[in-house]
């Protein structure tokens, strides 16, 4: 009975709020919207209503997405009230992704500012501001002219010592990687730790998706450090996180040349029998695409599979986790696409 009392609450919440998650059928179908207003206007009845007021206020998209990722953070964090125990460090452990990113995006302002001497005015008012897990001195850390005031202002939080050993090399090699990579390494540490601390059987649920998600990473990784760095092929092995399921890090599987074929990576390792062939010619933007769907169709096939199993179970929590997160990004793709006046065609290959 004591899994059951612990989930019992829980469980029927994000049950009630899954079930106004808004489905992909009903977001292609937004794709058709004649234009931004009347995206808008198919809203009326979801979550998302107050975007109509919001955009009619402002005339700014920035704006709306801001509120759009805010909403995603608040329904996330509601999970920290009514958890406790290895449980509530587990899904800290998930919303420390957004705090992660929103860290980044930070420290590329500030590198922006201090290093390439631009101004980022325009961009800081869409910062997310509020605590998620830890407080991150965001417009201190905006103004400070030295790497040593960055890691001087994040010393009370983990992102002091995470940052330490490689926040000054961003000023000398003139990119910010190798600190979002310090990040990135450390918060799926936590998630591996938080998902070992777990009672079984939620600690084999909890590792299942962790090691999802290092799969969905390194596969973004190989794309982008290929597309952007032109890295070669040992330079991307050194870059991949350990720990995934499907796709092997090790030299003797990804032999050099591995990432000039990400076609017959992507069809090797992460496609299921009797789906579409990916095009061996796809361009180096496709290649994101690709990932980014890839992604998002293994989310999804996770998600389903915790809402199948036992509603009792850290599997409610993560399902939760991946249909918001999911539903969010097509809102966004939408909400900019159809800003920027894309085709519907085109605006449905983004979803």
């Amino acid at each position: 009975m004591g899994r059951v009392s612990e989930y019992a609450y829980i469980s029927a919440n994000l049950r009630a709020k899954i079930s106004r998650i808004l489905e992909p059928e009903f977001l292609l179908k937004c794709a058709e919207a004649q234009d931004l207003e009347t995206l808008l206007v198919a809203f009326k009845d979801t979550d998302f209503s107050f975007l109509q007021e919001l955009y009619h206020r402002t005339a700014d998209i920035k704006t709306c997405e801001k509120e759009v990722l805010d909403n995603e953070i608040a329904y996330n964090s509601y999970l920290f009230k009514h958890t406790k125990g290895a449980v509530r460090r587990f899904c800290e452990a998930l919303a420390v992704r957004y705090e992660a990113d929103i860290l980044k995006d930070v420290l590329r302002l500030w590198f922006d500012r201090t290093v390439r001497h631009r101004n980022i005015d325009e961009y800081t008012p869409y910062l997310h501001r509020e605590q998620i897990v830890h407080l991150l001195p965001i417009d201190p850390i905006l103004n400070a002219e030295k790497p040593e005031t960055v890691l001087s202002l994040l010393s009370a939080t983990p992102y002091g010592k995470v940052l330490e050993p490689v926040l000054a090399t961003v000023v000398e090699q003139e990119t910010v990687y190798a600190a979002e990579t310090a990040v990135d390494e450390w918060v799926f540490r936590q998630l591996r730790e938080a998902a070992e601390g777990l009672a079984k059987p939620d600690r084999e649920i909890a590792m299942n998706y962790v090691s999802l998600l290092v799969d969905i990473e390194n596969l973004n990784r190989i794309a982008r450090l290929k597309h952007y760095f032109r890295f070669d092929s040992r330079q991307i092995r050194e870059r991949l996180l350990p720990g995934g399921r499907r796709l092997p890090v090790r030299e003797s599987v990804l032999a050099d040349g591995f990432e000039n074929n990400f076609a017959a990576l992507v069809e090797k390792y992460f496609s299921e029998p009797g789906e579409t062939k990916v095009p061996s010619d796809a361009s180096p933007f496709d290649r994101l695409l690709l990932a980014e769907a890839v992604s998002a169709e293994m989310r999804e096939k996770q998600a389903q599979k915790a809402l199948c199993g036992n509603p009792f179970s850290i599997g409610m929590i993560i399902a939760f986790f991946i249909r918001k997160r999911l539903e969010v990004q097509r809102i966004i793709t939408l909400l900019n696409a159809k800003y920027y006046r894309l085709g519907k065609d085109r605006i449905k290959e983004l979803l």
